[in-house]
């Protein structure tokens, strides 16, 4: 099932997208873009591991990313509040911006 079947059907809080540098890039700028075009609410964070933040960040939230991380444990820092949001007695903070 593509992706975006997938979140159509599911309606996650957030979508987190891993993509290992230096090839994954324009997968997931791509990814991105798809995205973002058919759900302009939805969170995107984006894990871009193994590349320079500056080079990937740029980009990735260009093409839509909410976030973007260049490690696994900053991936998981990003998400936990956000996934937080949805949860029963949680106060939901306003949008996060691109």
């Amino acid at each position: 099932m593509q992706i975006v079947q997938r979140v159509e059907q599911e309606k996650p809080p957030l979508v987190c997208i891993a993509s290992l540098a230096p090839r994954g890039l324009a997968q997931a700028r791509y990814l991105c873009k798809r995205l973002r075009g058919r759900f302009p609410n939805l969170t995107i964070v984006v894990g871009c591991l193994g590349a320079a933040e500056e080079a990937s960040g740029a980009e990735l939230t260009s093409a839509g990313a909410n976030l973007v991380e260049t490690t696994l444990a900053g991936v998981a820092r990003q998400i936990k509040p956000l996934l937080a949001l949805d949860q029963p007695g949680v106060p939901r903070r306003a949008a996060i911006s691109k």
